[in-house]
């Protein structure tokens, strides 16, 4: 499919997810329903943000890209998206700042290929289709994986799919590889795929992050707080009780207690605290956002996205990709 009319289908299933949420609320969250979300739904099946007292709704979308517009279009208001389209939301102007980090993961992102297709490693794509979702942290994945076995892009076929599609593609024969996350991956695994690559063998990174429109975070800090201080205590029980906490996303996922575990566990995911995201080692130290290791990852990622022709140019300041306020705020408001 041509790279514009698979824009445009995508863009059409995210009006269609979006549809689904409450435009009157005041705090529209747009989530992502190719990807595991246990936290959110833990905090929504469990009543958490009603219990805040927050008046909000959520809005579902196939895949981050997709969010990119109703972000830039004022008709969502915080969003959970990977690294790849923050950076490119971000540096195509779009008004919003990443204010939390969910997760890192390392193996959730994964690069799965047919045995029929005789792909054993990552030399073997030359001449293969290959599926991703464009402008996602899969299609940098493929083609940093494809640079480091000495390949082009022009050496395969990279076929633009939403993560949900990408299994019936695979089952149709449409694909020879797909590189793309849980829960969608593992179902290539489980029809037979063989693993090939992850985010950790290829040196990459993978996160889940909360962004927000800055006018957003500014004139409703407190429902930024309210969400917040659910996210840290949705969290806190997910280390305390997790069985109670992954019931809510295997039942959207239609897994069992087991399945959804050993989902989890094959992330290889790592949620840092909200004092921990306040260094260098995350979003930076208080009111020293150059400090970030994610302000360094963005600007990597930014001259990957020039060199594919995806933005412009370089944003002239990576610093103002984080707004670290909404944190700082909220321990404060914890120790006071």
């Amino acid at each position: 499919m041509p790279f514009h009319r698979a824009k445009a289908a995508l863009a059409a299933v995210a009006l269609l997810f979006a549809a689904t949420g409450d435009a009157s609320a005041k705090l529209r969250i747009a989530w992502q329903t190719g990807d595991v979300q246990v936290i959110l739904q833990y905090a929504e099946g469990a009543g958490l943000f009603k219990e805040a007292g927050l008046d909000y709704s959520l809005h579902a979308f196939p895949a981050g890209p997709a969010i990119l517009s109703p972000l830039a279009g004022k008709e969502v208001d915080i969003a959970w998206l990977g690294e790849f389209p923050v950076v490119t939301g971000f540096a195509n102007k779009i008004p919003f700042s990443l204010f939390l980090v969910d997760q890192s993961f390392t193996e959730s992102v994964r690069l799965v290929a047919n045995p029929k297709s005789g792909v054993k490693e990552i030399k073997d794509l030359k001449g293969k289709r290959i599926g991703v979702t464009f402008g996602s942290t899969g299609h940098n994945h493929i083609l940093i994986a494809l640079k480091s076995a000495g390949l082009a892009a022009s050496e395969v076929t990279l076929v633009n799919l939403a993560p949900a599609q990408i299994p019936p593609a695979y089952a149709a024969g449409q694909i020879d590889a797909a590189f793309t996350w849980e829960p969608n991956i593992a179902k290539l695994e489980e029809a037979g795929g063989a693993r090939i690559a992850t985010t950790a063998s290829i040196g990459a990174f993978a996160y889940g992050l909360w962004v927000g429109r800055n006018e957003t975070l500014k004139n409703d800090a407190e429902d930024i707080q309210k969400f917040l201080a659910v996210w840290d205590r949705a969290v806190a029980k997910l280390r305390s009780d997790p069985d109670e906490v992954l019931k809510y996303e295997a039942r959207r996922l239609d897994k069992s207690p087991d399945e959804i575990k050993a989902l989890v566990e094959r992330q290889k995911v790592e949620r840092p605290s909200f004092e921990q995201q306040l260094s260098p080692a995350w979003l930076g130290a208080p009111g020293d956002k150059a400090s970030a290791k994610f302000v360094e990852q963005a600007r990597e990622i930014g001259t990957f996205l020039v060199s594919l022709e995806r933005i412009k140019e370089q944003p002239a300041d990576w610093t103002a990709i984080i707004d670290q306020q909404p944190l700082i705020d909220y321990l404060k408001s914890k120790k006071s």
